[in-house]
């Protein structure tokens, strides 16, 4: 079968599967390594968003099937292997664009795309060494077969199969332990060479090679470890603009010494779309300061079990075949809580209690949520808007979230701090026995109730635009009737500075209307009103 638009749409949708199945058993290879265990995961995800824009927009030619998939990749990856991946699609895209998009790919022009490197001027990545040496083995073997090259479909078999072997020759260099990202590269390969030759053969035959590579010796339960400081975070950013302000980004990405991976495309002008994945300690810092940001999305880094824990069946199971005879990691299965906010001092507070955090979220950029809602392992998903825009923003996101059968839970919140709290209360909930979906009507109730809870608990009122001393009063007697025990302001970007301190005498001045409280203070330096929020 010649590689075509239609094979290779089908060797993703045949990665979507297989990287599904295989999620847990490669999310544990990455906790032997001393990863953050969602390797397997990120890669299944990243396959599937790929697979569904290319269903919905059926290329008729390979060239225009990989740009789709590259313009997938870059705004719905996810994790550095979904970069990994989305860059290996680039290189091929890049060496084959200038072909006649009528014609089929020769065997010297399918060797070329395949011996393309994920290296570009738009792709910064490091490759570990167990990928170089899967590309490498697989690249070498076909460049030298020489100038007779056999037909398309047998020099994928070759490129494929030599892929295996470099993987095997990978985990033998470092003592027989798999590397989850060469592995999820090798299975990409088995894939393509499935849809080729429409034969799984060589696609089972990596799937017991991984068994017996695991199998060997033996290992302690993976851990996910706690990252290190200056990986507390982890942003994902994508940008539209210039070739000049995609540059002017990494250049700061650079001097403030993150780690990242970045890919992007641009037309004829310059003008363009960029994807950064980033790791980082302050999520502000690396917020970019030119082009238009399309999403900036920041998540905790710290392993679910600081927040929940509970533990998974023993095992993981594939095809009849028990891949991972040792204990497997504990699991959290957590709420999946997207939060949106307009307020940058909230971005940590937000992360840190568990949820996917969106800073000024685009309406562009719904695709992306629907995705992220999608992959909710227990198919409920936690929507937290904060004012009224974003409420019609997630009322659009869960309405194609409910068409998927992802149950949706809208917070309805209108302002910060109730998103907030909201927030607080729903992304560290965590199901007993976890079991996927099958939890999730008992999952939904918990939720719903939580934020039925924070609406009986909280009272959010703002501060008039006038002296403290006159605003203050009355807004502190409404809130007051609440009974609070606990008093939060929410400072806005142009609050006046006598604001806070006011608030804190006039709390302690013992007037008859009130009583001293708590007083927590959160300078927002957003554009929302100033807020205050009574909590019993």
């Amino acid at each position: 079968m010649p590689l075509t638009a239609q094979t290779f749409c089908r060797a993703l949708h045949i990665a979507a599967e297989e990287t599904g199945r295989l999620a847990r058993f490669l999310d544990d290879l990455d906790g032997w390594g001393q990863g953050d265990c969602d390797t397997g995961t990120n890669a299944s995800r990243t396959f599937y968003a790929i697979t569904c824009e290319l269903e919905r927009e059926n290329p008729h030619t390979l060239p225009e099937a990989l740009e789709l998939a590259v313009h997938a990749g870059i705004r719905h990856s996810v994790g550095h292997i979904g970069i990994l991946i989305t860059s290996i699609f680039s290189a091929w895209n890049t060496q084959i664009k200038e072909n006649d998009h009528s014609s089929e790919l020769t065997p010297l022009e399918t060797r070329r795309m395949l011996c393309a490197f994920p290296e570009s001027p738009h792709v910064h990545i490091t490759l570990i060494p167990a990928v170089q040496r899967v590309l490498t083995e697989a690249q070498t073997e076909i460049q030298q077969l020489g100038s007779t090259l056999p037909e398309v479909n047998e020099l994928v078999s070759i490129f494929a199969s030599q892929a295996q072997f470099g993987l095997v020759e990978a985990d033998t260099a470092v003592g027989g332990r798999t590397d989850p990202g060469a592995a999820v590269i090798t299975t990409l390969y088995a894939c393509l060479d499935a849809a080729v030759r429409d034969d799984t053969a060589l696609l089972h035959d990596l799937t017991r090679m991984l068994a017996d590579l695991a199998a060997q010796g033996e290992s302690p339960t993976p851990t996910v470890p706690i990252p290190e400081a200056t990986r507390a975070f982890t942003v994902d950013v994508l940008l539209e603009g210039m070739e000049d302000d995609a540059a002017a980004f990494t250049r700061t990405l650079t001097a403030l010494g993150t780690h990242y991976t970045s890919i992007g495309i641009t037309d004829l002008f310059g003008i363009g779309i960029w994807r950064f994945h980033i790791d980082t300690s302050a999520p502000l810092a690396v917020r970019p300061r030119q082009g238009t940001i399309v999403r900036f999305q920041v998540i905790d880094s710290r392993p679910d079990e600081l927040i929940g824990e509970d533990t998974l069946s023993d095992g993981v199971t594939h095809r009849g075949i028990r891949l991972l005879e040792r204990r497997p990691r504990k699991r959290v299965e957590r709420a999946t809580v997207l939060t949106c906010t307009r307020t940058p001092g909230l971005v940590e507070d937000l992360a840190r209690s568990g949820a996917i955090v969106l800073l000024c979220p685009d309406v562009r950029d719904k695709d992306s949520l629907v995705h992220i809602g999608y992959a909710a392992s227990n198919g409920v998903a936690v929507l937290v808007s904060c004012d009224l825009t974003t409420l019609r923003f997630t009322q659009a996101v869960a309405s194609d979230l409910e068409k998927m059968k992802i149950h949706t839970i809208l917070s309805r919140s209108t302002d910060e701090l109730t998103a907030l709290a909201i927030t607080r209360a729903c992304a560290p909930v965590f199901v007993p026995q976890p079991d996927g979906k099958e939890n999730n009507p008992l999952f939904k109730t918990i939720l719903v109730e939580a934020i039925h809870a924070v609406s009986q608990r909280h009272a959010v009122l703002p501060v008039p635009d006038t002296s403290p001393e006159q605003a203050l009063p009355d807004v502190l007697r409404e809130i007051f009737t609440h009974a609070p025990t606990h008093i939060r302001l929410l400072l806005a970007q142009d609050a006046d500075a006598a604001l806070a301190p006011a608030l804190r005498q006039l709390l302690e001045a013992h007037v008859s209307d009130w009583w001293p409280v708590p007083l927590e203070i959160i300078d927002g330096a957003g554009p929302s009103p100033t807020l205050i929020q009574g909590i019993q």
